[in-house]
């Protein structure tokens, strides 16, 4: 609702919106659609992606996504349609950057510098399929040769307690896994 009018006050040249596509698909049908050139930048985490979706994204001056696959997918789906401009990830930070020594951080971090951590960072909503993933890294645990599994470890982090979310400790207890996760999560208390 408040869209149109801050359209109004700032007559803005160019709207540019990062967020998924249920937050920003109003702004296709703004009457004042035509007064702005409107650049996205949506979350493109599947394939085949909502006919619905690329439809709209197909009418935005400029699409950037958060991957190359990502980029790849929309182009391929609408059949070049899109005027995809290629991903624009949010990782120049150093905290995003590959760390050198990944046995000497292991190590730091209190495992064995062998080991293998198969890892996910994602807000813990129903539509991430923590379950399943968990159920997954079970069976994974269950075929894989004994030297392997000994060795392998699954990191969530995630926000936690999340009202929407899954019981992410019955589910660990659930799957026998509780000795083979790692997790970190950010407090909705503190924020930390």
């Amino acid at each position: 609702w408040k869209f149109e009018s801050v359209v109004l006050s700032f007559l803005p040249d160019i709207v540019c919106d990062i967020r998924d596509f249920w937050m920003f698909e109003y702004q296709e049908r703004s009457p004042f659609r035509p007064f702005f050139h409107w650049v996205i930048m949506p979350t493109v985490d599947a394939s085949p992606q909502n006919e619905q979706w690329l439809s709209t994204f197909s009418n935005a001056e400029a699409v950037f996504t958060y991957s190359d696959w990502g980029a790849e997918v929309l182009n391929n789906e609408s059949n070049g349609t899109i005027n995809c401009l290629g991903s624009a990830p949010p990782s120049a930070d150093e905290a995003y950057k590959p760390i050198e020594d990944k046995k000497k951080h292991k190590s730091e971090m209190g495992f064995d510098p062998d080991s293998q951590i198969i890892g996910t960072v994602m807000r813990n909503q129903k539509r991430k399929l923590f379950i399943e993933l968990m159920k997954a890294f079970k069976t994974f645990l269950d075929n894989a040769p004994k030297e392997i599994a000994d060795k392998t470890f699954l990191y969530l982090h995630t926000s936690y307690p999340e009202k929407i979310g899954w019981n992410i400790e019955n589910g660990i207890i659930e799957n026998g896994i509780a000795s083979k996760v790692i997790c970190t999560y950010i407090c909705r208390s503190c924020g930390h």
